[in-house]
């Protein structure tokens, strides 16, 4: 079980736990993201030199033009795949790999049988590491895919099966993938190759002294024998094999890390992190025990900055890191469902559902802002807050995360009307820009309130203080000594604030901009 460390969750780290862990798992976006920039051959935030090989190029370039085609689609509800499916199908991909060992026709089939029956089917694999993971991941695996078919979709009790899911599908194919042997398998073919050259120099030189010794004896140096077809023939099947195995090879850079340091911690986050007994034991504090959060977001940190390691360190071995990755993406977004499998706030799901919109791509036409103000996303955060288990919310900027939001819903809308070659603005469209400017003009409004409650606290200290002096104590040349610099300190403080909270509530002049910029687009006649 992954212990919490104290030092995590200062008062500096809660803001970035907040910021970061808050609303549903997006973890997929970011390894896909990845994956895709290095397809196209481009510089992505971890990686900032871009290699390539002849071998591989060929490859890229056609799954390059599939991407194009693919982002140029417009995406509907009917097109987007449901999380059970995708679990399903990786399902079926895992237990169709062992088809043989498990001696069935009907992959499909496993998915109705119950517990008993699997435990049965999945006992006759002769591999016993393979035999352990099969039957402590896939019959709960195959448990809560039926569970799934049967609850309310949208349910609490569907969304914890549904993360459940995820955590046991990304177990078990994460323990699966990782290598088994320390020999890159993009070598593997390398060394095979030079085993087929060994025997084709061998099959050479015999063909040598044989046609020497016939054109000696016989006065003919090409001998069309028994012998010399048989030759040719074993030169030919091997040439053959060595071609096959020249294109499986994977030309890895010359300043790549050794592939023996990959397998080591590859095994030894399996062994220890992203553990069988570790993982599941998380998950079951996470239902059954209120302060466990603290835990699955250490554990998240420890599988992310893994993840970042593979992403840069090791980003030569892609064919290894990169399905590994997704899976370890899997068990993130399967613990972090569950733990936000619990009733939440209508106005917490519209902000998260409003963020949905604003990170989906393609663009669709849909309604973004969902009248958020001030006072309802101060009470989201602290509600965030209380849910993560952080007592004592921290100072949280609400203002700006707010004009954030609204400037993000300003440039998706304006960039929707080009999409739509709207020349003017109406409907729904219309009354949400002026909500969004409105709001906007009204964000210095936490200047006079923020100002105010200073004012309050200085009366208060300087009420204290008179107090102290009508009724002084024996120490009373030290109490003055002390009240002054307190006094001192207070004012000082006061001043701190309300200079913070001024920079805070007024917009800045990149802000100014962006808003002015906006509405010019937006409202010009000439667009």
């Amino acid at each position: 079980r992954v212990q919490e460390s104290s030092s995590l969750f200062d008062a500096a780290s809660k803001n970035v736990i907040l910021s970061s862990c808050a609303g549903p798992s997006r973890t997929e976006l970011n390894v896909q993201r990845a994956a895709l920039f290095r397809l196209l051959r481009l510089p992505s935030q971890d990686v900032g030199t871009v290699f390539s090989t002849v071998e591989n190029g060929e490859a890229r370039k056609a799954q390059a033009k599939k991407l194009i085609n693919l982002f140029a689609q417009k995406m509907t509800a009917d097109s987007i795949v449901q999380p059970t499916e995708i679990i399903r199908y990786l399902a079926l991909n895992v237990l169709g790999a062992f088809q043989e060992e498990f001696r069935v026709t009907d992959i499909v089939h496993l998915l109705s049988n119950d517990a008993s029956e699997l435990v049965a089917i999945f006992g006759k694999c002769q591999n016993k590491i393979i035999r352990e993971h099969i039957i402590k991941l896939a019959v709960p695996l195959v448990e809560n895919l039926q569970a799934l078919e049967t609850s309310d979709e949208g349910s609490s009790l569907w969304r914890r099966h549904l993360a459940n899911a995820w955590i046991h599908i990304g177990l078990l194919r994460l323990h699966l993938l990782i290598p088994s042997s320390p020999i890159d398998p993009g070598r593997k073919p390398a060394e095979k190759v030079d085993q087929l050259n060994w025997f084709l120099d061998d099959v050479s030189s015999k063909l040598s002294s044989y046609s020497l010794h016939f054109g000696m004896t016989c006065g003919d140096f090409t001998p069309d024998t028994a012998a010399t077809k048989q030759l040719f023939t074993l030169a030919e099947q091997a040439s053959k094999k060595k071609a096959g195995q020249q294109k499986k090879i994977i030309e890895r850079p010359s300043n790549s890390p050794p592939f023996q340091e990959l397998f080591r911690e590859m095994h030894h986050f399996c062994r220890t992190v992203a553990s069988t007994n570790n993982v599941l034991s998380l998950a079951d504090a996470i239902e059954n025990q209120p302060n466990s959060r603290s835990q699955e977001i250490n554990w998240q940190y420890s599988a992310a900055a893994f993840s970042d390691r593979l992403s840069s360190v090791y980003s030569m071995y892609e064919d290894i890191t990169i399905p590994c990755l997704s899976e370890i993406r899997s068990i993130q977004r399967g613990l972090r469902e569950l733990a936000l499998n619990y009733d939440v706030s209508s106005r917490a799901g519209a902000i998260v559902k409003m963020q949905d919109a604003l990170l989906s791509y393609p663009i669709v036409n849909k309604s973004f802002s969902h009248h958020l103000t001030n006072q309802s996303y101060a009470e989201v955060v602290k509600e965030l807050s209380h849910r993560f288990g952080i007592d004592g919310c921290a100072k949280q900027d609400v203002g700006a995360i707010l004009r954030s939001i609204e400037l993000a819903t300003l440039m998706r809308l304006q960039v929707g009307s080009k999409m739509n070659r709207q020349n003017k603005l109406h409907g729904e469209t219309l009354d949400q820009v002026n909500a969004m400017f409105a709001s906007l003009a009204q964000s210095t409004g936490i200047e006079s309130f923020t100002a105010d409650t200073a004012d309050k606290d200085a009366i208060v200290d300087q009420e204290e203080k008179e107090l102290r002096e009508y009724f002084p104590d024996h120490g009373a040349e030290f109490q003055r000594i002390v009240a002054k610099l307190e006094h001192e300190e207070d004012e000082s403080d006061e001043e701190d604030d309300i200079v913070k909270a001024k920079e805070t509530a007024q917009l800045s002049d990149l802000e100014v901009s962006m808003i002015v910029e906006l509405h010019r687009e937006l409202f010009s006649p000439s667009k």
